[in-house]
């Protein structure tokens, strides 16, 4: 589900109007006979958060934010044609909060559609659509590479070598070789240097830890099949209609 974020950094600014209630705070009945001013630093959504947080403890809160906008990573580019999401464009099925926050905004949750947008690569100063990428010319990956688009070769490589099954596997001692570069993890099995160009546009293989990835994207899939049947989960691969 995505999410308009535009009505949700609206409405966090009004915080006297809001009150979360998590079941972990319970606001103390001794702010209300004196009251205490906070400054939280920084209008990211953890700033917001933060600033919500206190508001429904009955602190005043000053937000301070150094840009001309507030939203942090949650960046919507209005200037740009097509408006993209600059970050933080989905709520998963399994945030809980978030998704309580977004009903007490009164917050519209859109349906994610992903799959149908019709996407296109421009490798080696070609235009490529994603249809035609595993035939194209100018896809060098090996055979057992082709079918993997562009922009998913590295997290498409990552799945096939990920070991992980559950949301606390990557604690156990049985995983800790999986923490080498993603880089060295490709390199140790034979994954072709085309692919490895090509994975490496969207992210640093050198720094980033096979591990780490392997965890995110087992965490990634638990959520995507969240309060879901099998046969839903397979109907809907990105899980977050």
């Amino acid at each position: 589900m995505s999410v308009r974020r535009r009505q949700v950094l609206k409405g966090a600014l009004s915080l006297s109007a809001l009150s979360l209630s998590y079941p972990f705070l319970k606001p103390a009945a001794g702010f209300a006979a004196e009251k205490t001013t906070a400054v939280v630093i920084g209008g990211g959504l953890s700033g917001l958060n933060c600033a919500l947080l206190l508001s429904d403890f009955g602190i005043d809160v000053i937000l301070l934010e150094g840009s001309d906008r507030i939203g942090g990573r949650a960046h919507t580019a209005d200037g740009v044609e097509t408006r993209p999401e600059y970050g933080a464009s989905e709520v998963g099925r399994s945030y809980a909060r978030a998704i309580d926050l977004c009903s007490r905004l009164d917050v519209e949750l859109l349906p994610d559609i992903r799959s149908l947008l019709p996407m296109s690569n421009y490798v080696e100063g070609t235009w490529v659509k994603s249809g035609e990428w595993a035939d194209s010319p100018v896809n060098r990956m090996a055979d057992n590479e082709r079918e993997l688009p562009p922009l998913m070769v590295g997290m498409g490589l990552l799945s096939r070598l990920n070991p992980l099954q559950n949301l606390d596997d990557w604690l156990s001692p049985e995983f800790a070789a999986y923490d080498i570069s993603m880089r060295e993890l490709f390199l140790n099995n034979g994954v072709s240097e085309a692919a490895l160009r090509l994975a490496a546009v969207p992210m640093d293989l050198r720094m980033t830890s096979s591990l780490g990835m392997m965890q995110e994207r087992t965490r990634t899939l638990f959520d995507a099949n969240f309060g879901r049947t099998q046969t839903q989960a397979a109907d809907t691969p990105f899980g977050l209609a």
